[in-house]
């Protein structure tokens, strides 16, 4: 790549879920998502900022841009290379090997590019769903790396951007009202994710591992307090994935607005736009009350003053429609807002304004927004 834009960079990481028990896992070798030896041999498109086609990617299609798939299962944040294969459903002389590495990946891909990077003057690190969740627990790594490489040659900084999209997660309060089903993915109650961090050998946010217990910063609502660098969030007021496989919800009971699954996630909803309001615009209310009831017990362990001290007029934006939808964020078809798309809002906050913001507000219905395209 030639001229300006060569020194330009994307990283994607791509999502599929997690697993976070031996049983769990195992399903998973023989596919893309346990094992690379599944990986295809090439791929014919590629999504979002991973994207080289205009129409789908208009801000960023001419950057050097490297996808990385996702077989590791561990949310991007596994660390270790020891095999994890005890379990009472296998035999006691052995069985698969289990090994989370997703941090060590993205940190093996960026080794493999560190020379060009070193002269970078922009990278994004992006992702969707469990490339989301990794966007938030990696980013603070790839900004420390590199912010100030350029800086040393170029008399400039490198500047190191976060662009999650349907990665905003919090802890499961599951529906338990009539007709709720069960968790498709793992537990993503509060008391589960000890065990998924241990389990993973999670690397987290270095400041937040700090200052709380290291598990609690799988979820970006607890960690996100802790990013320095700027971040623009592509999140669904109901994220359709988060609600059906994580939090108990009928998706046909959905379909139907039955009034007792309506009225969860009009809470869910509320919690969501809480949680971007309080991150990202700083509108925090009773000490940053966040998210799903108790989420932010543990974050305000912190006193007021210094969680506030930690945001200082931080670079943030979202783009935040009312629809039922999970990764399906496009530029050609929707959601809308205005006249944005995802992609052009995410443009004008790269490019013009990094205060841009966009949500479908109140006088907007639940799952009411511009995005037909996606049912």
């Amino acid at each position: 790549m030639d001229g300006e834009n060569s020194r330009k960079w994307v990283f994607f990481l791509d999502g599929g879920g997690e697993c976070s028990s031996v049983e769990e896992c195992l399903p998973k070798l023989e596919s893309p998502l346990g094992s690379s030896d599944f990986f295809p041999n090439s791929k014919s498109d590629l999504p979002k900022l991973a994207s080289w086609k205009e129409s789908v990617n208009p801000g960023f299609h001419n950057w050097n841009r490297v996808f990385l798939m996702y077989c590791s299962q561990d949310l991007w944040t596994g660390q270790h290379g020891a095999a994890k294969a005890s379990s009472k459903d296998l035999p006691p002389d052995g069985g698969p090997l289990l090994r989370f590495q997703g941090h060590t990946i993205l940190k093996e891909v960026l080794d493999y590019f560190d020379t060009d990077l070193q002269h970078a003057t922009d990278i994004i690190l992006s992702g969707e769903s469990a490339g989301g969740l990794g966007v938030f627990n990696n980013i603070d790594y790839v900004e420390k790396r590199y912010r100030e490489s350029a800086g040393k040659a170029k008399k400039h900084r490198t500047s190191v951007v976060a662009a999650p999209i349907a990665g905003m997660y919090f802890y499961a309060h599951p529906f338990e009202g009539p007709g709720h089903t069960g968790s498709d993915l793992s537990d993503f109650r509060e008391p589960a994710w000890a065990s998924h961090y241990e389990f993973w050998d999670s690397r987290v946010n270095v400041e937040c591992s700090a200052r709380l217990p290291p598990h609690t910063c799988l979820l970006p609502n607890i960690t996100f307090p802790f990013i320095t660098a700027p971040v623009f969030v592509s999140e669904a007021q109901t994220d359709k994935v988060q609600l059906t496989a994580h939090d108990w919800v009928d998706a046909i009971s959905v379909q139907h607005h039955e009034p007792h699954v309506m009225a969860y996630l009009a809470e869910w909803q509320k919690n969501m736009t809480q949680a971007l309001h309080c991150h990202v615009l700083g509108k925090c209310s009773n000490g940053c009350e966040a998210g799903q009831r108790s989420i932010t017990a543990i974050v305000d362990q912190l006193p007021n003053n210094d969680l506030m001290s930690m945001k200082p007029k931080l670079e943030r934006g979202f783009f935040n429609p009312a629809c039922f939808i999970h990764t399906e964020f496009t530029h050609v078809d929707g959601p809308w807002i205005g006249d944005y798309s995802y992609a052009t809002a995410l443009q004008e906050w790269y490019y013009q304004d990094r205060s841009f913001y966009l949500e479908d507000g109140p006088e907007v219905g639940i799952m009411q927004g511009h995005c037909a395209a996606h049912g």
